[in-house]
């Protein structure tokens, strides 16, 4: 009979939800990959202990309550990862103003923050690559030798990196 419970508790949560769950991830992290990887996490939480066969009194805000406890571990381990990174401070490259108009110059002022914000964000190899070819000006060519890869490579993750970067501020926007 325990077993039977199981089961429909399991069916029961995958069929109302995994959905939501992901929207859940994608809201809090910004970012579809880690989105996926973090409703798997609670997914794999979740379903483990069902199989343990812990009893369960309000099964909703037993669900919505790992996704916030991975959540928060998903959060801590990010948090910590970006302090021991020894990478460059975007916060040091200064960006050439445009427009004259205030309204213009504050937007623009708004844009660069976030865009310094969310690409603090994306993996240190995107970021890397965005740096040097937006902010050092550097050639596709020149990051390509520097990094021992071909020139289709480096455009490839630049291209990735582009979107990665304008997917997160947008979802900033959203928000």
């Amino acid at each position: 009979m325990q077993n039977n419970d199981c089961v429909d508790k399991s069916v029961n949560f995958v069929e109302n939800y995994m959905q939501k769950l992901f929207y859940f991830c994608l809201r809090k992290t910004g970012n579809g990959e880690d989105a996926a990887d973090l409703t798997q996490d609670i997914v794999l939480n979740v379903l483990t202990a069902l199989q343990s066969g812990q009893k369960i009194e309000n099964f909703s805000a037993w669900v919505w309550q790992i996704a916030r406890n991975r959540y928060a571990r998903w959060a801590d381990r990010k948090h910590r990862l970006r302090a021991s990174m020894t990478g460059v401070d975007i916060t040091e490259y200064e960006l050439e103003e445009e427009g004259a108009n205030p309204a213009e110059q504050i937007l623009h002022a708004e844009q660069l923050s976030l865009m310094r914000r969310e690409l603090a964000f994306v993996r240190s190899e995107y970021r890397n690559l965005l740096v040097a070819y937006y902010l050092e000006n550097r050639s596709a060519r020149e990051i390509a030798a520097s990094l021992d890869l071909s020139v289709a490579a480096v455009q490839q993750r630049l291209h990735r990196a582009r979107i990665l970067l304008k997917e997160g501020m947008d979802m900033a926007r959203e928000f």
